[in-house]
């Protein structure tokens, strides 16, 4: 019984790990050399059968169904040399979009990706966002 319950908090603590928040490292002027990327989040999902962005921000799955002939993915990297992809079950999307995370001091702290998986066949899935080929988050989707 001790083995099973220390078993389930241990998965447990992965999977909040999994999905922790991103604690934004703060810089400021003078702060020194910006932090080597340290932290992914995939904080929107948008398709076509839900036509409106979903905030996934520090969550393990969507609550729409979001499915149709294209889905969406944002997602947010900070720190820098992120070298961020994103699939959705192992089928790599397309970077459309990337704009600059700049903090009140207008200081670079991260990068905002949007990926575009279209045509989109599954009704369901994973979308994944790597560092190379780890993965850094993941986001459930129906």
């Amino acid at each position: 019984m001790k083995k099973l319950l220390f078993t389930l908090l241990s998965l447990g603590a992965f999977l909040v790990n999994a999905n922790a928040i991103c604690y934004v490292q703060p810089q400021y002027p003078g702060s020194g050399a910006a932090p080597d990327a340290y932290c992914w989040d995939i904080a929107g999902v948008y398709s076509e059968d839900s036509p409106a962005w979903e905030n996934t921000q520090y969550k393990s799955s969507t609550i729409n169904n979001h499915g149709g002939s294209f889905i969406y993915a944002r997602i947010y990297a900070f720190g820098y040399n992120d070298h961020t992809t994103a699939d959705i079950s192992y089928n790599n999307m397309t970077l459309i979009a990337s704009y600059n995370i700049l903090n009140s001091y207008n200081i670079l702290i991260g990068k905002e990706y949007y990926y575009l998986k279209e045509p989109n066949t599954l009704e369901s899935g994973l979308i994944r966002a790597k560092q190379y080929s780890t993965v850094k988050d993941s986001v459930y989707f129906r």
